[in-house]
């Protein structure tokens, strides 16, 4: 090579040090593929229990936000069943990246009120005697963006933990009978209320932990153990012909036992 064209090649790469370097990252990246990030699916199992849960029921919310609860009380709810998650995402090296759907349906099985209006406690324990829930659900919705980290140990075995957010729709509906019972001074008679549907978004939030253990060269099972909930959802909360306009507010916080199965796709 004479001296001239030497120079030229060494013009050449000076002016287009930016495009190789690039060209050399994505090339490393490319022979590197599988270890440095991997694409994968999951799903699970989510049976969910949760503790009495809070709520309070007043007025429409004014615009400014103003919000009064004239009664207050807690729900309690049977051991669900029916939760179910999907996912996708991406692991870089120990930690995935991912987007899930999840969705948990708990049967309402009793709720009382601790507070009704000015009533006082010969009231509230007459009318909570008389409350009997012949249907009634919450069923939670959330998309969340998750991220977990893996740690691997030995023998195909690895714990992982992390957690997400996002948005969770929080729907409940009830249908209860109401036996004959002193409301102060007024004698109420017998009634059977029912509430439909009503749906509202909130934030959404899960933690959670758990062990893995990869069965082929990239498929995983996995039992863990998941926290999740939403804040405070305000529901339209009028009985069937009440003529009522009212809000019940409510948060939910649910423990779940996540039952997984994780395939690498590429």
């Amino acid at each position: 090579m004479t001296d001239a064209l030497r120079r030229q090649v060494l013009l050449a790469i000076v002016r287009h040090r930016k495009v190789l370097a690039a060209a050399v990252v994505v090339g490393l990246l490319l022979e590197a593929g599988p270890a440095f990030a991997q694409v994968y699916v999951s799903a699970g199992y989510l049976p969910t229990f949760a503790a009495d849960t809070a709520f309070e029921v007043g007025a429409q919310p004014a615009q400014d936000g103003d919000f009064e609860a004239n009664r207050e009380g807690s729900g309690t709810f049977d051991f669900g069943l029916f939760g179910l998650r999907a996912a996708a995402g991406v692991r870089m090296v120990a930690v995935r990246f991912e987007g899930e759907v999840s969705y948990r349906q708990l049967k309402l099985s009793d709720y009382d009120y601790s507070s009704y209006r000015e009533y006082g406690d010969a009231t509230l324990e007459s009318l909570n005697e008389n409350i009997a829930v012949e249907s009634g659900d919450l069923r939670i919705l959330n998309l969340m963006a998750n991220v977990w980290l893996d740690l691997d140990i030995a023998h195909g075995f690895g714990p992982y933990l992390g957690g997400g957010i996002g948005g969770g729709q929080v729907t409940l509906n009830t249908t209860a009978k109401t036996g004959e019972f002193t409301l102060g001074t007024i004698r109420v008679p017998a009634t059977t209320q029912e509430f439909p549907d009503a749906s509202a978004w909130a934030f959404a939030y899960q933690v959670g932990a758990g062990l893995g253990y990869e069965l082929v060269v990239g498929l995983t099972i996995s039992l863990g153990y998941r926290l999740s909930g939403t804040t405070t959802a305000d529901l339209a909360w009028n009985a069937v012909d009440s003529g009522t306009d009212e809000i019940l507010r409510l948060g939910t916080l649910h423990h779940s036992i996540d039952l997984g199965l994780r395939l690498e796709l590429f």
